[in-house]
């Protein structure tokens, strides 16, 4: 009885060219996971002792989580001369550089840690929590140059809070 799991995503966005040297763009999305497998121990023990004692677990999987994200996405791109044929002429232009940057918040929720992932109240109501993508913030800033003609150079600054933990007792 196992489903294929179901992502909907709604998303919406605008990029607008501020200058010839300057675009800004955002982007929000909502996405909703439907049917992502989740596991149930089938043989947890009962009065100290397992059903099957031949066994440790046995794990049934089941396609009955659920996950929500939002996410909001923004870009600035920031070339340090508009572009023209004139650009391309000399050996060596700093001016051929650009600098990008990235803003990323995201939300993300889900009630499974997969299919071995067991529950340990039972059931998936009192499960909702943070996902494994659930880094609410990322920073990204990217300088692109080509200040050397026919020589690409890029460097890139990631930075990001910590993923979720989860800890089981």
């Amino acid at each position: 009885d196992i489903r294929m799991q179901s992502i909907r995503r709604v998303s919406a966005g605008f990029n607008q060219q501020i200058t010839p040297r300057l675009r800004v763009n955002t982007s929000y999305s909502y996405q909703r996971g439907s049917h992502i497998l989740s596991g149930v121990n089938l043989n947890t023990p009962v009065n100290g002792a397992r059903p099957s004692a031949a066994f440790v677990n046995i794990y049934e999987t089941l396609s009955n989580a659920n996950a929500i994200a939002h996410q909001i996405q923004t870009n600035v791109s920031m070339s340090f001369a508009a572009p023209s044929p004139a650009l391309s002429q000399a050996r060596f232009n700093w001016r051929r550089t650009s600098v990008n940057a990235t803003y990323i918040w995201r939300h993300s929720r889900n009630d499974s840690s997969g299919a071995f992932g067991v529950s340990p109240s039972g059931t998936l109501a009192t499960e909702w929590g943070p996902d494994g993508s659930d880094i609410h913030h990322r920073g990204i800033v990217g300088i692109n140059t080509q200040a050397l003609k026919n020589l690409n150079a890029n460097i890139s600054i990631n930075a990001s809070t910590g993923p979720p933990y989860n800890e089981t007792t």
